[in-house]
């Protein structure tokens, strides 16, 4: 028999400059909504005409709640719409997203289904800049704590995305998004909850997710500024229990495979290489990661020829 779940769900916004998409992001949420829904939108300090649009947009759906802050970055603004929530369950919609029909009703049958879980992992639709679309199903979680960790951080079988995943609001009470991050901040933060919390998949997708190259979660200084920060960010002692930082040398060796990719994305090709060459001497199975390889072996040629030219 079903436990009833009648909680308030909090569906939160983070907008920083994303007046071209904030409304698609609003109304993909309001025409769902029911009376057991919020809806906060946080303006994190935008430059562009965002605050004056959300200005509008609150005429035209009355139970949005607006909060304009100072600019603090994603992190500081996620966790501004965790102190205002009201509801036991939080989702983070990114602004330049939108949720799928159903959505809100597919997560309440998936919470009523399964009462005591805390993070809930569901599907996505991702998006290219040419319109071309892709469903992301979750994988099915390993029961052993090593191996969902090692799932998410080091194979990448497991895959999570704002707007596609649901958490209790008990999730925060110890550990909140970091605040000195600009980039990477929701990996440290979904690590934990893998961790510490009971989690769940829903097999069906609750968002579409737009890739676009002026995303901040490819800029890259702010990539290159989070760096192996990230690592310690994540295995600290206070939130992945001592048997399982076996895993920590594991992700320095992905984390610096990651940063060389992002470099090589984006034409810093001295990084990259440095980045791969970093990793190769932990670990040197990495020539075997053909993807990284590859990049590693394109931005090496790009230096030759830029040298030869040069002299």
């Amino acid at each position: 028999m079903y436990k009833p779940i009648t909680s308030v769900i909090s569906i939160i916004i983070p907008a920083y400059n994303y007046a071209h998409t904030i409304d698609r992001a609003v109304s993909s949420v309001y025409k769902q909504m029911d009376n057991q829904c919020e809806l906060l939108v946080i303006n994190d300090g935008s430059t562009d005409n965002t605050q004056a649009l959300l200005a509008d947009l609150t005429t035209q759906y009355s139970r949005m709640t607006v909060v304009n802050k100072p600019n603090g970055g994603l992190a500081s603004t996620r966790n501004t719409g965790i102190s205002l929530a009201k509801g036991d369950y939080l989702i983070f919609l990114d602004a330049d997203d939108e949720f799928c029909p159903d959505a809100i009703s597919s997560i309440r049958n998936h919470l009523k289904r399964n009462p005591d879980t805390h993070f809930v992992i569901g599907g996505h639709y991702s998006i290219n800049s040419n319109g071309k679309k892709k469903l992301h199903k979750p994988v099915t979680l390993p029961n052993a704590i090593y191996n969902r960790l090692k799932s998410y951080l080091i194979d990448k079988t497991t895959s999570i995305s704002n707007g596609a995943c649901v958490m209790h609001k008990s999730i925060f009470t110890d550990y909140q998004y970091p605040e000195h991050f600009r980039n990477s901040e929701d990996l440290s933060m979904f690590a934990y909850a893998l961790v510490n919390f009971s989690c769940s998949n829903l097999d069906l997708p609750l968002a579409n997710i737009y890739k676009h190259n002026d995303s901040l979660r490819h800029n890259v200084q702010f990539s290159e500024d989070v760096g192996l920060q990230l690592v310690e960010e994540i295995f600290h002692l206070n939130r992945i229990p001592k048997k399982l930082q076996i895993l920590k040398n594991d992700f320095v060796v992905q984390r610096l495979l990651s940063l060389s990719r992002v470099c090589h994305t984006s034409n810093r090709h001295p990084q990259s290489t440095q980045y791969f060459i970093q990793a190769f001497k932990l670990k040197k199975s990495v020539i075997f990661k053909w993807s990284y390889f590859k990049k590693f072996m394109i931005s090496v040629s790009k230096q030759l020829l830029i040298s030869n030219n040069v002299n």
